[in-house]
């Protein structure tokens, strides 16, 4: 039977919001994932209308120049009725019960029957933070995106920038890097969440591994690649990488009289990952969260080269360790080097 072909994710809603009401969800909600925004130490502020709508323009007007004549349909927020509606949702991520798709208010913004509406829903958050004790500021915004059809939610930790106008284009380029990158693989990869293009299978002797490729002819000898994990909201996978971390804490200290300034400086890194997977681990457990299909990437520090390619087999050899604790686990999934 011939496999079913996939459907192509070809438009997208993408709304810009500083609404006051998210605020308090940013304090309590968004820190699960982010603990730098802490009520006691940071103050969170709308920003500038006009300087949303500056932002709101300039990602618009580069989407769709990078994605013209690939017939990708992509709405932005502009209508002032779109503004008020959407304002009126929910938070984009509530892990208590699931946020819905909004079905009714798009087909009623867009004037099409609930099946026409856009595929994707993008939600991006833009506020500034500043730090009651020193009194800096800074300008972030945060991120949801959410396929119609698989009911799926992605979300990234937010990205900080300072309050001024080189902070401000520093933060337009970057979400518009952001932006591109996640339409470019939604709308054109294998899978919508990612652009792996294999994963360990077999770990062999001398440094050589066997990749499962999960497409042929995707790559070839001489490509270098790049190792993820996902990590799932499971004690099993949390338990997991609090194993990893406390691995590197262990070979740096073993190893401090030996090691650089650069790599024993890893540690301070390594031991407030290792405090904040510990509670997040701790809260799993006691409280019996469950929240499935909530994931994320985790970019490990090694570097595989291709030697040869057989159908959906390919025999890799490790070819750098960014960090020397760094271990290659079956698994792990692969990208190409950049």
């Amino acid at each position: 039977k011939e496999k079913e072909k996939k459907e192509k994710i070809d438009s997208y809603y993408i709304r810009f919001t500083s609404n006051p009401k998210y605020i308090d969800d940013l304090y309590h909600r968004y820190s699960e994932f982010d603990v730098h925004i802490n009520r006691d130490e940071f103050l969170i502020n709308s920003i500038d209308n006009s300087l949303l709508e500056s932002i709101k323009k300039q990602c618009f007007n580069s989407l769709n120049v990078k994605f013209q004549n690939k017939d990708i349909d992509i709405i932005f927020n502009f209508n002032p009725l779109d503004i008020r509606t959407l304002d009126s949702l929910d938070y984009p991520s509530n892990f208590e019960k699931k946020v819905p798709y909004p079905i009714n208010e798009l087909s009623r913004l867009l004037h099409v029957e609930s099946d026409s509406i856009p595929k994707v829903f993008m939600d991006i958050l833009i506020y500034s933070r500043t730090d009651l004790q020193s009194g800096e500021e800074k300008i972030f915004y945060a991120y949801w995106s959410r396929i119609r059809k698989d009911g799926n939610l992605s979300s990234r930790k937010a990205q900080y920038f300072n309050n001024d106008k080189e902070g401000h284009n520093a933060l337009i380029d970057g979400l518009k890097g952001h932006l591109e990158y996640n339409i470019d693989v939604m709308s054109f990869s294998a899978n919508p969440f990612h652009n792996w293009i294999g994963e360990v299978k077999e770990i062999l002797p001398n440094d050589m591994f066997k990749i499962k490729l999960y497409s042929p002819g995707n790559i070839k000898s001489n490509l270098e690649l790049n190792g993820e994990k996902r990590i799932r909201y499971t004690i099993e996978s949390i338990k997991e990488h609090v194993a990893d971390i406390q691995s590197g804490i262990n070979y740096i200290v073993k190893n401090q009289l030996t090691l650089s300034d650069s790599i024993y400086d890893n540690i301070i890194t390594l031991e407030e990952h290792l405090e904040y997977y510990t509670n997040l681990l701790d809260s799993l457990t006691i409280n019996e969260i469950h929240k499935p299909g909530t994931n994320w990437n985790h970019v490990l520090d090694y570097t595989m080269e291709v030697i040869s390619v057989m159908d959906t087999v390919a025999i890799c050899r490790l070819i750098e360790k960014k960090k020397p604790w760094s271990t290659v686990k079956v698994g792990h999934k692969l990208v190409i080097s950049n």
